[in-house]
C-alpha cells in the first residue's frame, strides 16, 4: 500500500530539506523515524522548499504495510517541529509530485505602495528567466493566481501555480517590494532587470499542494498544538523584552 502523508514544518529549525543536507534536514528527520519504527524504507517528497521556508501543507508518500492511523501517531509522536496533519491511501504508482497545484504564501511587512499592481502583473504563462535561479528545468512556467490581503500589519501574498522553478517565489517578491526596479515595473517581462533582488526565505510558507481525486483524512494532534500555543505566549514575551531593552539602550544613550 501506498500513503500520501500531508505535513508541515518550521523551516528555520532544520538545516535545509532534502535528505543529505546538514545534519538535520526535513527529510532525514523523517526517514530516521520511518526507519527507525520499520514503517518503510524511503520517502518521496511533493515539494522540496528551499532552507528556512516553512510549510502548513507539503506531502509526500511512503510504501509501508502497517495501518494508516498508526503510522501518523507514531510520527507526531517521535517527531520536533514537524506536524503530520492528514494522509490518504493511494495507488502504488502515484506521483506525489504530479499535482493540480501548489499554494505558496508570503507574508511581507511594509510593502511598496505598488507591490500589489505589480506583482498581479505575474499572473498567467511567461517566460521566469529573470526570475529565479536557473538549473536544468525549463522556465517557462505559468501562475494561476496571484492574491494580495491585508492581515494586521502584514500584507499575505498567495501565489498559486502547479509548479515553480528554483527562487521563483522570492525573486517576484523582491522585485516587486524594491522600489530600484520602478523602471521595470510596466512590463517585468519585456524589460526585465538584469539583477535579480530575492526576497528572504523566512516569511515564505507552502501553504498547500492539490490534487485530483485525493481526499485527505484529517488527523488530530492537540498536544501539539497546545505546545504552539505556549511557543507564541513565549515569543510574544521575547518581543516585548526586546522592545523594552531597545528602548532602554536608546534612552541611555541620549542620556550620555
Amino acid at each position: 500500500m501506498a500513503l500520501l502523508v500531508k505535513f508541515g514544518y518550521f523551516g528555520t529549525c532544520f538545516t535545509g530539506f532534502q535528505k543529505g543536507n546538514g545534519e538535520n534536514s526535513v527529510e532525514d528527520s523523517i526517514l530516521g523515524i520511518l526507519r527507525r519504527y520499520k514503517i518503510s524504507d524511503d520517502m518521496r517528497s511533493a515539494a522540496r522548499t528551499d532552507r528556512n521556508v516553512s510549510a502548513t501543507g507539503n506531502v509526500f508518500m511512503i510504501r509501508t504495510g502497517m495501518e494508516s492511523e498508526k503510522v501518523m501517531k507514531i510520527l507526531n509522536a517521535h517527531s520536533h517541529n514537524l506536524y503530520f496533519i492528514a494522509y490518504s491511501p493511494v495507488d502504488d504508482g502515484f506521483n506525489p509530485r504530479h499535482c493540480k497545484s501548489k499554494r505558496y504564501i508570503y507574508l511581507l511587512k511594509d510593502p511598496i505602495p505598488t507591490f500589489s499592481s505589480t506583482v498581479k502583473k505575474f499572473e498567467g504563462m511567461h517566460d521566469f528567466s529573470a526570475y529565479c535561479r536557473k538549473d536544468a528545468r525549463s522556465t517557462l512556467r505559468s501562475i494561476s493566481s496571484i492574491e494580495c490581503k491585508v492581515d494586521g500589519e502584514l500584507l499575505k501574498v498567495s501565489i498559486e501555480g502547479q509548479s515553480f522553478v528554483w527562487e521563483q517565489i522570492r525573486s517576484i517578491i523582491g522585485f516587486c517590494n524594491s522600489p530600484l526596479m520602478k523602471d521595470h515595473f510596466a512590463d517585468p517581462f519585456n524589460y526585465p532587470p538584469e539583477r535579480r533582488i530575492v526576497a528572504p526565505p523566512e516569511p515564505l510558507i507552502l501553504s498547500d499542494i492539490y490534487y485530483d481525486g485525493v481526499n485527505f483524512i484529517p488527523t488530530p494532534f492537540p498536544g501539539k498544538l497546545r505546545y504552539l500555543a505556549e511557543q507564541i505566549d513565549f515569543h510574544t514575551l521575547m518581543a516585548k523584552l526586546d522592545e523594552h531593552m531597545v528602548q532602554a539602550f536608546a534612552a541611555q544613550n541620549r542620556e550620555l
